[in-house]
């Protein structure tokens, strides 16, 4: 009998609340813009996607609640990201309403790990569909670059940034040495497996080349000693940084 009668109390609470405003569903399409909005903040992407590009882009399956807490009238959810050939991400966020009724939509943040695959997977997703299918399929079988590569060039340790933009790649170089450092920074343009930046100097132009095999990166250069001097240079070979064995 006293399970009967505390039944009740309970869905009476419950009938009241369904009459007042209720905290977005994890489907509803507020909280998908919500999410939409937070992967281009986390991604750093406002500049190159818009969040209509995003949601065309990525697929949220398995969406589904892991908790509710009807005092704080807060419903915890959870997702599956997929994105192009990236492996699937799990996407944490909750739906709620304030004091004054306004829905909210909190996502918990990507791993550190996540950042650099699902936003080279997005950009060069959306480049490939504002130019054709054909784009689209070369991007997708070609090799992926991006990346940290860490490794040996003439005379120094180097390390080599790769960061996909919508016009291109952001090429950061680096050496160092007990007497050498060298940097260079510029813009590269991508021909198959191969990354060309150019930089103009006093004579001329720095041309710096990296060409990419199975995980490593061979970098060759001409003209470039305005960036780190005559004791070393930017040519040699890297392999691309990997965080799982450097936790």
């Amino acid at each position: 009998m006293r399970k009967v009668l505390l039944a009740f109390p309970v869905l009476s609470l419950l009938l009241v609340g369904g009459c007042g405003p209720q905290q977005p569903k994890c489907s509803s399409v507020l909280a998908k813009n919500a999410l939409n909005q937070s992967i281009i903040d986390q991604l750093d992407l406002g500049k190159e996607l818009s969040p209509s590009e995003v949601d065309s882009l990525i697929v949220l399956d398995n969406i589904r609640p892991s908790a509710s807490d009807e005092k704080l009238r807060r419903l915890s959810c959870e997702a599956d990201l997929k994105v192009g050939s990236v492996p699937t991400v799990p996407v944490r966020y909750s739906t709620q309403l304030d004091e004054k009724d306004k829905p909210i939509v909190s996502m918990i943040p990507f791993q550190k790990k996540d950042l650099v695959p699902l936003r080279w997977e997005l950009i060069e997703l959306a480049k490939a569909n504002r130019v054709s299918a054909d784009t689209l399929r070369q991007t997708l079988a070609g090799p992926q670059i991006y990346g940290l590569y860490e490794g040996n060039v003439t005379q120094a340790e180097g390390q080599l940034q790769v960061v996909p933009t919508m016009s291109g790649y952001n090429v950061t170089v680096k050496a160092f040495s007990v007497s050498c450092v060298g940097y260079m920074k510029g813009e590269a343009t991508r021909d198959g497996n191969v990354l060309t930046t150019t930089v103009p100097v006093d004579r001329g132009n720095c041309v710096f080349t990296a060409r990419f095999e199975n995980g490593r990166v061979y970098t060759k250069e001409k003209n470039c000693t305005d960036f780190h001097g005559a004791l070393c240079d930017f040519s040699g070979s890297m392999k691309k940084f990997d965080e799982k064995d450097n936790p």
